[in-house]
């Protein structure tokens, strides 16, 4: 062996001599100690060189010998910067950083000219996790070769690892005018501005910024990353809503990849930006020619089609999509989604096909739900829950879903299951103590129970775990309000006010006219009438079709017998857009009854009760008007049956009474089977 290597070496001298005949010298000995030595040290180099392969044949058998191939390779020729990592990298898999350490360290001290060893350590400290040595090593590493990019970009890296972007933002822009390597500068300036991106609704300084230098970047020769950047930068040019610079890109990218599916769906958006449709199509259509099987491609023309309003030609693309992936149920949901718009009824069948092919899909099954809850099908979404929980695994994650007992409560609910439906609603506030919409169902569940103070009490404990939250606060005065304690229920809605003015357009948003109509109700049975007032004048300037809101302020003034010219006008009002409501014909032969016009009082009060037969209010009314037409006999019969209904009504108890009636008797006593109604005379 030792006569061939230095055949080798004598070899390489040759080849560093540019394959030139050595030239002879009367002084053989000065020659031949160059000789002796130039053979010694490539000897050395060759010795190491295959201590280093040993080393990574033996790395890669698992072998924790490798390491000591590396460090006798290192003995033999210290220069070698990416054998000092292997060793190290070999400690950091068994667990030894400090030696990891000492081995990079040592490769600083043997090369103090070397820009590898330091900018490797830096490595090696980043991904201990040491920012600050990382930091110093990286510094040392610039301070070698402030020109190579390389110990910039590291510098800037472990800022970013430790999330001071300000700092690697500060390494960055300086390393421009430093390295003679800008590009890899410029990209990673793109990156890090790219990533601050937070919102696409509006403008921002990062979206400027990160356009500005990958501009830069793509000024520079294509290189393998360019396809990637100029990617980056089109998308960012749609967000800023600069969709032909956008176009560019991405043709560009298809011209140098055709097959690129994503490039060419960007490419077919930027075309219905501007209006160019038959391109658009061409864009996707181009490939599905010549991948046929690729399902995503189909779903891609179907998102095109349905975002041109052609929803035929949608669903039959994703059809294409479910003939060439069957086991995919996203085809399925994707029509199915389609079809809701329109024809709830073909969405349902949509997803029942589904369901047939795919009876374990749970997406199905959640979606087919949802739309039942729509349509008000309860049973049948009731059915499908309950096949959810017979048949999906314990562990399946939507168990772990508030919303999936909330909905599932809503049914069972809705079905008169009322145990279970609180049951339900107790599942998805143990999952989530939070949810304010299981409390709020719970709550609304417990007032129709007729038990006020526990739906008072679970809002309590809503709005204390959202102090600061005006929805909480909305719901927590609703249910005070329909609890009868309108104290507490007007000064929750004036916190909900207050907090939800503090958040711009959505809390606005919030203030809408429901919101000052339920504000306003609650100021009018705590008695303050002005107050009312204002806030439903208020509702109505929100929304001049709120006929609710007309009806409720009619009926105050008509109630309290003031305002009523403007009472017959606002009724009026509530009856153009709701002309067959039982409850707004009411409040006409209200105001007319007191009007002291009691035969057309009379005549919309019979209207009304045709409507609505078993309201109490529109019977006590009925037997109003009947008593002033002097038919007191029908009167006390209208006032027997409000009774039978709502025997809580101690005004009508009072007029019963008056007439000699036995209310006792009334109480509990069945109704008649049908209240002929007494003609206007």
């Amino acid at each position: 062996m030792p006569p061939l290597r230095l055949m080798s070496t004598a070899a390489a001298v040759m080849l560093l001599a540019g394959c030139r005949t050595l030239p002879y010298s009367a002084d053989r000995s000065e020659y031949q100690a160059e000789d002796l030595a130039l053979t010694r040290q490539n000897a050395l180099m060759a010795e190491a060189l295959a201590n280093y392969g040993m080393g990574v044949l033996r790395e890669g058998q698992h072998d924790a010998g490798a390491v000591s191939n590396y460090l006798r390779a290192i003995e033999l020729e210290p220069g070698l910067s990416a054998i000092y990592l292997r060793v190290a990298v070999e400690h950091i898999r068994h667990g030894n950083r400090k030696q990891a350490i000492s081995i990079m360290e040592e490769a600083c001290r043997s090369n103090p000219k070397s820009v590898e060893a330091p900018l490797l350590l830096s490595q090696i400290y980043q991904i201990l996790n040491q920012p600050d040595d990382a930091r110093r090593a990286a510094k040392r590493a610039i301070a070698l070769a402030p020109k190579n990019y390389r110990c910039q970009l590291q510098l800037a890296s472990v800022y970013l690892s430790s999330r001071d972007e300000k700092n690697a933002e500060i390494v960055l822009r300086q390393a421009l005018d430093k390295v003679d390597e800008k590009l890899p500068i410029l990209r990673m300036l793109g990156d890090l501005h790219a990533q601050k991106i937070r919102s696409i609704s509006s403008p921002s300084p990062d979206l400027t910024d990160a356009i500005y230098f990958y501009e830069m970047a793509d000024a520079y020769p294509a290189d393998e990353q360019s396809q990637t950047y100029s990617q980056r930068l089109g998308d960012l040019y749609l967000i800023d809503r600069k969709v032909e610079k956008a176009l560019s890109c991405f043709k560009d990218m298809v011209v140098h990849d055709p097959d690129n599916v994503q490039a060419q769906q960007k490419l077919a958006l930027c075309y219905i930006a501007l209006g160019q449709r038959e391109k658009a199509l061409a864009a996707l259509k181009t490939i599905a020619g010549k991948d046929a099987q690729n399902p995503d491609l189909y779903y891609y023309l179907g998102e095109l089609y349905d975002s041109l309003g052609d929803t035929e030609q949608a669903i039959e693309s994703y059809k294409a999509a479910r003939e060439a992936e069957p086991s995919n149920p996203k085809s399925y949901i994707k029509m199915a989604i389609i079809q809701l718009r329109e024809n709830p009824q073909k969405a349902k069948e949509t997803l029942q096909a589904g369901l047939k092919r795919l009876p374990r899909e749970r997406l199905f099954l959640e979606i087919l739900a949802q739309i039942y809850l729509r349509n008000s099908q309860y049973t049948e979404a009731l059915a499908l829950f309950e096949q959810m929980t017979a048949t999906l695994p314990s562990n399946d994650a939507v168990f772990q879903d508030p919303r999936f007992y909330i909905h599932y409560g809503v049914a069972a609910q809705e079905c008169r299951m009322i145990d279970k439906a609180a049951m339900l609603y107790e599942k998805a506030i143990e999952i989530d103590p939070h949810s304010l919409e299981a409390r709020v169902r719970l709550a609304m569940l417990a007032l129709w129970l007729q038990n006020p103070g526990e739906a008072v009490s679970l809002m309590e404990a809503a709005v204390m775990d959202n102090q600061e939250d005006a929805a909480a606060w909305f719901f927590y005065a609703l249910v005070n309000s329909r609890a009868g304690q309108y104290k507490d229920a007007i000064a929750a809605f004036a916190r909900t006010e207050q907090l939800a003015k503090q958040l711009s357009d959505r809390g606005a948003s919030a203030l809408d006219t429901s919101f000052y109509f339920n504000y306003g109700a609650a100021c009018e049975r705590a008695g303050d009438y002005a107050g009312a007032e204002k806030l439903m004048l208020k509702a109505i300037a929100l929304d001049s079709e709120n006929s609710e809101t007309f009806n409720y302020l009619a009926y105050m003034w008509a109630d309290r017998g003031v305002k009523l010219v403007q009472a017959l006008e606002y009724i009026s009002q509530a009856l153009d857009i709701e002309p067959d409501n039982g409850a707004y014909l009411d409040t006409l032969g209200w105001i007319l009854f007191r009007q002291g016009k009691y035969e057309e009082a009379l005549e919309n009060i019979q209207e009304a009760l045709v409507l609505l037969p078993d309201d109490p209010t529109i019977l006590d009314h009925l037997g109003d008007i009947l008593f002033k037409l002097q038919r007191r006999q029908d009167a006390v019969e209208a006032w027997k049956e409000s009774f039978q209904i709502d025997s809580a009504n101690s005004a009508v108890e009072k007029k019963l009474r008056e007439q000699g009636v036995n209310v006792e008797k009334l109480r509990g006593k069945p109704r008649p089977a049908e209240y002929p109604l007494p003609l206007a005379e």
